[in-house]
């Protein structure tokens, strides 16, 4: 658990994932990671994240918090991608993590979200709160979220951004009208 720690340099998590979480005597023993509000977490923690979670080493991880970290654009779809094919992941939590500023964010969503098949249990619980979505993208989360066997619980705290159809509704009704 090393939430909480905004003054841990992107070198210093990028080292401590090399050495320690991807060393081969620790391979396969994590099972829960939170770097909530690890701020600095960049370019060379998160990419060595994505190889935790692609290889042996993050094979058995169950929980995963990255909340308050804002996702670089070059790492978040192969972060996306490695959730998707993550075996044994069950709950993860990105609030206020930048997936707005994905290229792609519906795609995004469906790694996330939806599910492979019946080798892999997906995601339990899932919060995606302060992260703005659009209406159509809320309309698009919550299709998928209708055909998700697997989520039991989602978090959408204050994910709405005002609508462009009618500024009076709120985007969340498009999310909720596909339930």
């Amino acid at each position: 658990d090393l939430s909480g720690g905004k003054l841990l340099s992107d070198l210093a998590l990028g080292t401590f994932f090399q050495e320690v979480l991807l060393a081969p005597q620790n391979l396969g023993t994590l099972e829960r990671l939170s770097l909530k509000d690890c701020t600095q977490c960049s370019r060379m923690s998160q990419a060595a994240l994505v190889k935790l979670l692609q290889g042996e080493a993050g094979a058995q991880l169950r929980f995963l918090d990255l909340s308050g970290i804002c996702l670089s654009m070059r790492q978040l779809d192969p972060f996306c991608e490695a959730v998707e094919k993550h075996s044994s992941l069950q709950t993860l939590k990105l609030c206020n993590s930048g997936l707005r500023s994905a290229m792609d964010v519906k795609r995004c969503l469906q790694r996330l979200v939806g599910h492979s098949g019946q080798s892999r249990k997906g995601i339990a619980v899932l919060d995606l709160g302060w992260n703005c979505f659009t209406d159509d993208e809320l309309k698009f989360l919550g299709e998928l979220v209708s055909n998700n066997r697997n989520l039991r619980q989602l978090g959408l705290a204050n994910c709405a951004a005002s609508s462009q159809k009618n500024q009076s509704i709120s985007p969340c009704v498009y999310f909720i009208e596909q339930l």
